[in-house]
């Protein structure tokens, strides 16, 4: 097969240990602290007390995390087709963790290596360069997909099972089920509610075990992990003569995001154009946003099925145009060379949030950055003396 340049069949495995404790570097010891007061005497003296602290873990060990992989590279046609595919396996375990027990027990306790996780994916990347007379022109593609999960943590068993967080994706949003807008006064006297202040075109809220009431046993999985288990990016590279262009797009899918607060929320950011779109009396549930008035009732502010969005986007998010200056014009006005460029950072971005709040970075998954994404324009000259 004359078109195989070459051809690379790889693996590798790996142990490393994480050692980071947080703050804390003596979590092996008994700790004792000043606390209170005790009297003695007669006449009552009161001498500053000690206290149990948190207790020590003589066990605790480093994280450990092991990671393996096999790969395969190949290059063809005289090495203007290039390709890696590589599946890879990543397995944290002996993860610190604080346990989950009783008040009545009345003593902090240790991280203990407990939490385990894991991460499997592939990921695929092809170029190709090639150069006919005058013209040079290459595209470079990377795309990746995985899925990680939570293998154990420390967690009381759930009273119901849609609680549950082991077994579930890594970094997976809890909240509760969106059902619409309370309609008015007697569908609030009638709905299952959360505590708090609630008036009509507040959230509204599905009463997933059927108790009658809105509490933290009717948050259930909602939508992807925060974490994409698809990201990918494509380098376009173009020239003629002394000209270049290069184009770098980039994006995420299958993750969400969730954003409030500061992003989107009446009176905390800039006035949106889904808050024209708000509930008032006889709009229903075909309203997008809940009533202005409605911005201190207790349900708005929960994490829920409201705010959570499909986070997939695609960007350009670089765009590049430059000219060298031929070598033999450079040395005549005593340079080594020179490179006149114009470039934008941030030209423009799809995204599936943007059907409703078009303001939304789908990078910052955080949700409380209301400041604009920035375009940049800049043109410049490099010289080489």
């Amino acid at each position: 097969m004359k078109f195989i340049t070459s051809l690379k069949l790889r693996g590798s495995i790996g142990l490393t240990g994480i050692d980071d404790v947080g703050t804390n570097s003596y979590v092996y010891e008994q700790v004792y602290q000043n606390s209170g007061t005790v009297n003695f005497g007669e006449v009552a003296t009161g001498l500053p007390g000690i206290q149990e602290g948190t207790l020590g873990n003589d066990n605790v060990t480093w994280e450990k995390d092991r990671k393996w992989n096999i790969g395969l590279d190949a290059s063809l046609f005289d090495g203007r087709l290039g390709m890696t595919l590589e599946y890879f396996d990543r397995y944290r375990y002996d993860i610190l963790t604080t346990r989950s027990v009783p008040t009545i027990v009345g003593v902090g306790l240790p991280p203990v290596n407990l939490g385990k996780v894991q991460t499997r994916g592939i990921e695929l990347e092809l170029n190709f360069n090639d150069r006919k007379g005058d013209w040079g022109y290459g595209i470079n593609g990377i795309f990746s997909f995985q899925k990680g999960k939570v293998v154990e943590r420390d967690e009381p068993e759930p009273r119901y099972p849609h609680l549950r967080r082991t077994g579930r994706p890594i970094d997976q949003p809890f909240g509760y089920i969106w059902d619409g807008f309370y309609q008015d006064q007697t569908d609030i006297d009638t709905s299952a509610n959360p505590a708090g202040t609630l008036i009509p075109g507040a959230l509204k809220f599905k009463d997933i075990n059927g108790d009658g009431k809105i509490d933290n046993n009717d948050q259930v999985p909602i939508g992807y992990s925060r974490v994409p288990q698809i990201q990918y990016g494509v380098t376009l590279s173009l020239s003629w003569k002394q000209f270049d262009l290069t184009c770098l797009m980039q994006g995420a899918a299958l993750f969400s995001v969730s954003y409030g607060g500061q992003s989107s929320a009446p009176f905390q950011s800039n006035l949106l154009p889904i808050h024209q779109e708000r509930w008032v009396p006889g709009k229903g549930n075909d309203a997008k946003f809940y009533s202005l008035s409605a911005s201190l009732s207790s349900s708005n502010g929960s994490a829920s099925t409201f705010w959570l969005r499909r986070g997939d986007y695609l960007r350009i998010k670089n765009v590049e145009l430059a000219y060298r200056l031929p070598r033999s014009v450079a040395q005549k006005i005593r340079l080594e060379g020179a490179r006149i460029y114009a470039n934008t950072y941030n030209l423009f971005t799809w995204a599936k949030m943007h059907d409703l709040y078009a303001q939304w970075d789908p990078e910052r998954p955080d949700g409380n950055a209301n400041y604009p994404l920035q375009k940049i324009i800049n043109a410049g000259i490099q010289i080489n003396f």
